[in-house]
């Protein structure tokens, strides 16, 4: 997501967007024994996912497998899906 950061495109898909992936699960890991540098790697994972969704200028997909990432709140997630 890095190499993101300046550019434009007309659609982004962002695939791997699942606890644990981001942020990474070893984040997580320092709630407990490190809480500043847990809240800054946080704040650093939510930045960068930030910074990817707002490359698109007319279009974003976010793909996950799984359970998504803390940082999708429930608009971006289907609860439903119907059947045809």
């Amino acid at each position: 997501m890095f190499r993101f950061k300046g550019l434009e495109y007309q659609r982004m898909i962002i695939a791997g967007v699942t606890d644990g992936l981001v942020p990474r699960a070893d984040v997580s890991r320092l709630h407990d024994r490190e809480p500043t540098r847990y809240r800054h790697e946080t704040q650093r994972a939510r930045s960068l996912l930030f910074v990817a969704v707002t490359r698109a200028r007319d279009s974003v997909d976010v793909f996950w497998h799984g359970r998504p990432s803390p940082f999708l709140d429930s608009s971006w997630v289907e609860t439903e899906r119907s059947g045809g």
